[in-house]
């Protein structure tokens, strides 16, 4: 419940999955250097943090995987600058 961090060596396939998911449908070509949203992710947010080993400040990996071939799309990381980085807003309601 805590993503370790990604190296050269590190495989995605490893990953624990949630029940949700998802479908992020998109028929246009992305452009470089531009922001897209993201559809509503709560479901999938809030699975991982109601898992019993989720606590305050573990880290997230969210997955993306094509359904057809050639439907690529490429992420950046913070790694790559952090006008680069992917943002993640949650907004939530304190118990």
């Amino acid at each position: 419940d805590d993503t370790a961090a990604f190296d050269n060596y590190h495989h995605v396939d490893s990953l624990s999955t949630t029940v949700n998911s998802v479908i992020w449908d998109h028929d246009e070509p992305w452009l470089e250097d531009t922001w897209y949203d993201s559809p509503e992710l709560t479901d999938v947010i809030q699975e991982v943090i109601n898992r019993e080993g989720w606590s305050a400040g573990n880290s997230l990996a969210i997955l993306y995987s094509t359904r057809s071939e050639g439907d690529y799309r490429n992420f950046s990381s913070f790694d790559r600058g952090s006008g680069f980085a992917p943002e993640l807003e949650i907004t939530y309601a304190p118990k």
